[in-house]
């Protein structure tokens, strides 16, 4: 067993060295399609900062980051807040309507998006309100 040991303990770490060099590789690859794809992205970058702030005015920071890293694509959506459920179930909402969108403009999604009720838990009456119209608007204006 010993044996064993000392043969492949050279071959896991060549195995680990392969494994970070293809982890490089493939981030690099991501940071290239990410910039073939850059009108993409500025424009659900948009849309997903207009409909953030639709429902909440223009005095929250929101934003739709995309981060490639070694292991994967991070894509983190934002709207300020203090910890508010409510507000991280719109950030939700407001990322999945502009996925939505923009996997229907590209011909690669459904014409429809549903969610469960569930999304709604923690949110003001009133930003539910706004949250369907903009959900409706969007969906008319996109022939959906």
């Amino acid at each position: 067993m010993c044996i064993s040991y000392f043969i492949t303990t050279p071959t896991l770490e060549a195995s680990k060295s392969e494994i970070a060099a293809e982890r490089g590789q493939l981030e690099s690859e991501m940071r290239s399609d990410l910039a073939e794809r850059d009108q993409l992205v500025n424009e659900a970058s948009v849309r997903f900062l207009r409909y953030a702030t639709e429902l909440y005015g223009a005095d929250r920071k929101a934003y739709l980051e995309l981060d490639p890293t070694r292991n994967y694509l991070r894509i983190a959506p934002h709207i300020d807040s203090i910890g508010s459920r409510g507000i991280g179930n719109m950030v939700t909402f407001c990322f999945d309507l502009t996925v939505a969108i923009t996997a229907y403009r590209g011909g690669r999604g459904p014409d429809f998006m549903m969610h469960d009720s569930h999304l709604f838990d923690g949110v003001d009456a009133r930003q539910v309100a706004r949250a369907l119209t903009l959900a409706r608007e969007a969906a008319q204006a996109e022939g959906i």
